[in-house]
């Protein structure tokens, strides 16, 4: 059977295994604290694949809404009236926390063009106040601009402000609008040509399903990887507050 010792024995003898003291707990802590480590390390590189995603979804929504513009404004030339617009997300700067001391030439000019256009509003400020009180910016309608009361800005920051507009104008991509002389030739040749034939009707209306199939195919597409990432995005969250709890 054995011989057993009870604890509140007076022979009784802790075995080594069950020993506890400062140092056995000083290693537990380290263990405990290296694993909490490895936790939130495995979570940070959890959150930088979802970044990643993230990134790669909106390349992929951005050429999708282009493929839709293009198949909407064929959808207008077939009569169909389509006043969708598209969606498109962006990435924010946060995203990227190690690129926020990395400065382009575009953002040195940028910062130049706001500074200068600080100094020149400051300067108009202060000769119109002059000019008001009839200082030296020549009394209440001389040089200074004090009858205006508006600032005046120089014509090189006014020409960087144009630049500018028209730099993110260019960007955003905006196609010229039509005139109305080409409109109105438009439909005046659409009424030259008459009413279509079954042969064409029949290819418009099968055009138009084959385009409108292509469509909601794009939007359902689209639809599933935004529902996916957002349940990525709630499944990381819960495993934050476990983390944090």
């Amino acid at each position: 059977m054995g011989d057993y010792k009870l604890k509140m024995s007076g022979n009784y003898v802790v075995s080594e295994a069950d020993r506890v003291d400062a140092d056995k707990k000083r290693k537990q802590l380290l263990m405990l604290k290296k694993s909490v480590f490895n936790l939130k390390e495995q979570f940070n590189q959890q959150v930088l694949a979802l970044r990643d995603k993230k990134k790669a979804l909106v390349d992929f929504i951005t050429r999708s809404a282009a493929q839709l513009s293009a198949i909407r404004a064929e959808l207008r030339d077939l009569g169909i009236a389509t006043d969708y617009e598209d969606w498109v997300p962006l990435m924010d700067a946060d995203a990227y926390p190690e690129k926020r001391y990395e400065v382009t030439p575009e953002d040195v000019e940028k910062f130049e063009r706001d500074e200068a256009m600080k100094a020149e509003l400051a300067r108009a400020e202060d000769s119109d106040m002059m000019g008001g009180f009839g200082g030296g910016g020549g009394g209440a309608g001389g040089g200074g601009g004090g009858g205006g009361g508006k600032p005046v800005v120089s014509a090189q920051v006014q020409a960087n402000n144009s630049k500018e507009s028209g730099t993110v104008q260019a960007a955003a991509g905006e196609a010229p609008r039509p005139s109305s002389t080409s409109s109105a030739l438009g439909r005046q040749e659409a009424d030259n040509r008459g009413p279509p034939s079954k042969v064409e009707a029949m290819r418009r209306d099968a055009r138009i399903r084959v385009i409108e199939f292509k469509k909601s195919r794009i939007e359902k597409f689209v639809n599933d990887c935004v529902k996916e990432f957002d349940e990525s995005v709630r499944v990381l969250e819960k495993e934050r507050v476990a983390l944090d709890g």
